[in-house]
């Protein structure tokens, strides 16, 4: 088998090579920048070699999308295009349905989100567009010219699926309302339906294949007119009565769609001077009450959560001295100009720094997930670090098991407490100035960061006490591009390091290195569209 292929602007197309005669394509195994004709053999034998002259053309043209003329070649494609990920659009020619072996290809490349083909197998079409998230064109004609698919202009199996409004503007006969069941059986889109002819029976059989099909989340607008006006008013509330627990379940809505002219006739004899003042009023004494109730309520959670830290001091400060688990040496800090920087002194060093071992298998007592203490100087935070094998529990759980929108400090479920990973991420909740991550917007104040006092950060495990230097901090919109946890080579995670690094506010003149290993503090900024991340450096 040879195949032929062509970079064409944005696309990158695959021919069978038997259908085309033309004398220029007699060669085969020669590269040409717009242009290749290659056999099977050759690809296999030379196949990392293909691949990345592939990719890097692909790259260069900015090209995103797959042309494949025959389903015969898509073995030999598939196997080219696999680990390229700016191919997500793939347009297959042939007239011809999706078979097994296709399918199977598609399912196992990651990178597709959008396929063109002539026709599909419908579960399938369900299995791709719902577990792998990918948009299916068809392009064989499935429905009849019935009424209800070419008004609404519906002409293939994928119209019909991702199709979000049906427009009814005539009185529908038994067979429409068949199709109209056809249609509810196979969409998974609609929200809409607008009836610009509207009929009692008509609406209510409507409403029946709704519930027959399990529909929810859908508006009905009911146009009205100088010729159906009474019709509707006379009618709608009846038909909302007898539906009415259906309705409410799934979240149906019926409204009536008014001409303007029938809103500027109406329009003052609706409206009441003393009924929107009543509705005014209300809405004041609703919006102070509401804002009331929120703040006892945020007084309620924040007092819970000083409760369970009061109870965990003074479980911290209750263990015995006299033997402490044996501590390793902190590296020596740099000397601070004590008359230039003012710092805050603890009142008294907690028991938990002199034997912290055992801090945390009392705590554990409490906790099972207990891993660890975060401290860090001038701010609020100093508490237990828990893991769960998610990164939602915490999240709306306090320490001591309690629901409680504070949250508590998690480590990322992904990361190891014990070997610790290269990139150890820990989240909490800022909402609250006065518990978990709220003070950690004081950071961010150069009187803060520029005071090496507070360049430090101590974050122990179980098993050992740990220094971590502070090397970037910065605020950023929200992305997940700093809370990656694995890196495929030293290369990889380098690079990660000084793109981490060149987004600090400030130069903290920390070297860095693929051997170090990085503490990653994570938390909402602002009205919660941006993040602040502090990264530190494990001190060895």
């Amino acid at each position: 088998m040879k195949v032929l292929i062509k970079f064409n602007n944005d696309f990158i197309q695959f021919f069978d090579y038997d259908e085309f005669k033309n004398p220029a394509y007699s060669r085969t195994n020669v590269l040409d920048l717009q242009e290749i004709v290659l056999s099977e053999n050759f690809i296999m034998e030379n196949y990392n070699f293909i691949v990345n002259f592939i990719k890097n053309k692909v790259v260069h043209d900015n090209i995103n999308k797959v042309f494949i003329d025959k389903i015969k070649i898509n073995k030999l494609v598939f196997n080219l295009i696999y680990h390229i990920e700016n191919l997500t659009y793939f347009y297959i020619n042939e007239n011809k349905k999706v078979d097994t072996e296709l399918f199977n290809y598609i399912l196992t490349n990651k990178n597709i989100k959008d396929i063109n083909c002539y026709d599909i197998n419908p579960i399938t079409f369900e299995r791709l567009n719902f577990s792998k998230n990918i948009k299916i064109t068809t392009r064989k004609k499935y429905c009849d010219d019935s009424y209800i698919y070419h008004s609404n202009n519906m002409n293939t199996y994928s119209d019909v699926y991702y199709n979000e409004e049906i427009v009814i503007d005539k009185l529908l006969q038994k067979k429409d309302l068949e199709k109209i069941n056809e249609y509810l059986k196979i969409n998974r889109f609609l929200c809409k339906i607008s009836i610009k002819y509207f009929d009692k029976k008509n609406t209510n059989e409507l409403l029946k294949l709704l519930k027959k099909n399990n529909k929810s989340h859908i508006k009905i607008e009911i146009f009205e007119n100088d010729y159906n006006i009474k019709n509707i008013l006379n009618n709608i509330n009846t038909i909302k009565n007898k539906n009415k627990k259906y309705l409410k379940k799934n979240k149906i809505y019926i409204k009536i769609k008014y001409e303007n002219s029938y809103i500027k006739k109406n329009i003052f004899k609706a409206v009441n001077l003393n009924f929107m003042k009543t509705i005014l009023l209300s809405i004041i004494v609703l919006t102070i009450f509401v804002y009331s109730l929120f703040y006892v309520i945020n007084e309620i959670n924040t007092n819970n959560t000083v409760k369970v830290s009061k109870r965990i001091d003074n479980i911290i400060e209750s263990i015995k001295l006299e033997k402490p688990e044996p501590i390793n040496k902190e590296p020596e800090q740099p000397k601070v100009d004590e008359n230039n920087i003012k710092t805050e002194k603890p009142k008294k060093k907690s028991a938990y720094f002199q034997n912290y071992s055992k801090a945390i298998s009392e705590l554990k007592k409490i906790n099972k997930e207990t891993i660890g203490w975060l401290s860090l100087n001038n701010t609020k935070i100093s508490y237990p670090i828990v893991k769960a094998n998610n990164n939602e529990k915490y999240l709306v759980y306090s320490f001591d098991g309690s629901k409680n929108p504070n949250g508590w400090l998690f480590l990322d479920y992904r990361n190891d407490p014990k070997g610790l990973s290269r990139n150890n991420i820990i989240y909490g909740h800022s909402g609250n100035y006065y518990v978990m991550f709220g003070s950690l917007k004081n950071t961010l104040n150069p009187s803060w960061y520029k005071n090496t006092n507070n360049q430090y950060i101590t974050f122990n495990t179980e098993t050992n006490s740990k220094k971590w230097q502070i090397f970037s901090m910065y605020t950023i919109n929200v992305t997940s591009d700093y809370l990656v946890t694995d890196f495929e080579n030293d290369e990889e995670y380098v690079n990660f390091l000084t793109r981490m690094k060149e987004r600090s506010i400030y130069n903290f003149g920390v070297e860095l290195g693929a051997s170090d290993k990085i503490l990653t503090l994570s938390t909402c900024h602002g009205d919660g569209s941006k993040r602040l991340v502090i990264h530190a450096k494990l001190l060895q």
